[in-house]
């Protein structure tokens, strides 16, 4: 007992931490604001406790503690003069964004671009899965992601520091609560009344923050010429993980079909042959569960047509026999090779050629779909349940309605592996792209909100920023503390978790004394310390996930339905009364069909704001 520390000096002495990282960030903010750049940004989120009445009584309840919580990022590799606030506005005065048009946006996605990225995936899944192709072109195909797929990296050198801030106890969802928050947050970061008047400040914030911020500027823009005031010197990021998380529900909530499916595309028939649980409510699943059943089945489709397209029944075999030849292709032949698989099986144009018979018949020999057997059509009984959509074919039906599901989950789910692997990387270029193909996905789903987000967000990039603040944000949108970058906002949800556990075992508010100064700007320390006391008493996790055996038997399962349903060949008339939906084509049609005109009108409104309060402040 003699050795041990009182709880009042360990409270002290974290009070005091807090104290001198706010003085050297601050600090920081404030010689950065002298040579007229950014220094830190922040990005929040909510956090929320339950707490629990451990008594009985009237005036005991369980109590929900709701508040706000952030963390300070220092930005580096910013170009100078990246976050001139005289340029942000002047860009976003002349409103550029009118002109924007569905087809305009549609071209913008770059597909030859993502065409090429998608048969580097495809190749990497065979390499995955042959020892031999993979000791002999692992290397190139790493260099060919790095050297000629890669749009805008995270310089090698990057490392990112954090601050997290003292929490609050407002709410964001009240638009007066947002304000505050932000207000209490910018003090916190030592943003000071003469650097707003020059430069942009930068918050960061999942679907619901992102929307919060964008209502609030709206509703100021015509209250105050002070840009701080009415957050013109604001510019808003919706975060990479929770769009990437609203994305796999968008594409579980379309491919899995009713829990009794008989479809070879359906993700509940294929989770149920290899025993994983379905997801009992695909609007909410479980994202990592959910992510890596689908990615299962994604590579051992991916397998099965790399088998289909070199006509052998074991690849293993198959390729251990141009060994022995000394046959093997060469790493361009086997890419292109990929290209072509692309083309025919994970493709706009594939889609539409499964769904034909004519175009079918029609199309290239180098892409067309090798016909399998005569169709039977089983007893098939229509369902109207969540997860799938029972239609009934015409009669003249002469396409393979199985065949075009399974193409049109190889494209989505595949955009989401992409997205996994550029955000690994840090890619933030690529990750952009790939935004731009979800503002049409998210578009046809029901999740068109994250479709307006993700399109405000494409307009901040195009037209509201210079060249060297869309490098900044490029440099910035991930956080990079090793080799591998991570999404800013799975970030904060971690930290939050310690958080709200605290909040659980303590009671109190957010705003509290002992929430605001000492437990939360130290969050990262009691992470590190629990960390650095398992090392040392040997009690360490070998990893921060639930193990897991290899998934070889289900792999092989897979393989082998495939190959018995003949899922990769053109059955004419095939269907099972499941269909997947086209989300990118009813994406077009959403935005072609008046919406993207609505959004124009409707975000167009604070450029018009801004012309008149600067005509008013120079009359």
């Amino acid at each position: 007992m003699g050795l041990s520390v009182s709880d009042q000096t360990v409270r002290k002495a974290l009070q005091t931490l807090t104290v001198a990282d706010r003085e050297v960030l601050q600090a920081e903010n404030q010689a950065s604001a002298d040579e007229g750049e950014l220094g830190w940004a922040y990005i929040l989120d909510n956090i929320q406790g339950y707490y629990l009445a451990r008594e009985g009584g009237l005036l005991r309840q369980n109590i929900l503690k709701t508040g706000m919580a952030a963390t300070a990022i220092k930005l580096e590799n910013c170009p100078p003069g990246a976050f001139d606030l005289d340029d942000h506005k002047r860009r976003v005065a002349e409103n550029q964004r009118s002109t924007l048009t569905t087809q305009e946006l549609f071209t913008d996605i770059s597909w030859n671009g993502h065409h090429l990225l998608a048969a580097a995936h495809w190749l990497q899944s065979l390499l995955d899965y042959i020892p031999a192709l993979r000791s002999l072109y692992q290397e190139d195909l790493t260099a060919y992601f790095r050297m000629d797929l890669t749009k805008h990296r995270i310089p090698e050198s990057h490392r990112t520091r954090i601050q997290p801030l003292g929490t609050n106890a407002k709410r964001e969802v009240e638009t007066q609560g947002m304000k505050r928050c932000i207000d209490d947050f910018d003090k916190q970061m030592g943003y000071t009344e003469e650097s707003a008047k020059h430069i942009i400040e930068w918050i960061g914030g999942d679907g619901a923050t992102y929307s919060a911020i964008l209502r609030l500027q709206k509703y100021l823009a015509a209250t105050s010429s002070d840009d701080r005031e009415s957050l013109r010197n604001k510019i808003a990021t919706p975060e990479a993980w929770h769009w990437k998380d609203t994305a796999l529900k968008a594409c579980a909530e379309h491919v899995f079909g009713p829990d009794t499916c008989k479809c070879p595309s359906s993700m509940s028939k294929l989770f149920g042959l290899i025993n994983l649980p379905r997801p009992s409510n695909l609007k909410k699943c479980d994202h990592y569960s959910t992510r890596n059943g689908m990615r299962l089945v994604w590579n051992a489709q991916v397998i099965d047509c790399w088998r289909v397209h070199f006509e052998t029944d074991d690849l293993t075999v198959y390729f251990d026999g141009l060994k022995e030849k000394k046959e093997i292709p060469t790493f361009k032949a086997l890419l292109d090779h990929a290209s072509t698989l692309v083309q025919r099986y994970a493709s706009l144009e594939a889609f539409e050629r499964a769904l034909s018979g004519d175009l079918h018949e029609k199309a290239p020999e180098a892409v067309k779909v090798r016909p399998g057997d005569a169709w039977s059509s089983p007893n098939v009984s229509s369902s109207s349940e969540k997860g799938g959509e029972a239609i009934e074919e015409p009669d003249d039906f002469d396409g393979d309605r199985t065949l075009a599901n399974s193409i049109l989950f190889k494209m989505m789910f595949g955009t989401i592996l992409f997205m996994d692997y550029a955000i690994s990387d840090g890619d933030t270029g690529r990750l952009i792209d790939l935004l731009i193909i979800w503002i049409f996905l998210f578009g046809g789903s029901t999740h068109t909100n994250y479709a307006t987000y993700l399109l405000e967000f494409y307009c901040l990039m195009k037209y509201k920023t210079s060249p060297a603040l869309c490098v900044a944000i490029l440099n910035n949108y991930l956080v990079k503390f090793g080799f591998t970058a991570h999404e800013r906002d799975l970030l904060q949800e971690h930290l939050n978790k310690k958080l709200e556990a605290m909040v659980e075992k303590a009671g109190g508010n957010f705003d509290a004394p002992f929430y605001r100064e000492i437990i939360s700007p130290n969050v990262g320390r009691f992470t590190d310390l629990q960390e650095q006391f398992e090392e040392a008493f040997g009690i360490k996790h070998r990893t921060k996930t639930h193990t897991s055996p290899a998934m070889d038997p289900e792999f092989k399962v897979l393989l082998d339905f495939f190959k018995s349903s003949q899922l990769h060949f053109f059955v004419s008339g095939r269907s099972y009364g499941h269909r997947v939906k086209n989300l990118l084509g009813d994406g077009y049609t959403y935005w072609e069909s008046g919406k993207m005109s609505t959004f124009l009108k409707k975000t167009s409104a604070r450029a018009k704001f801004i012309c008149a309060v600067e005509v008013w402040c120079t009359s």
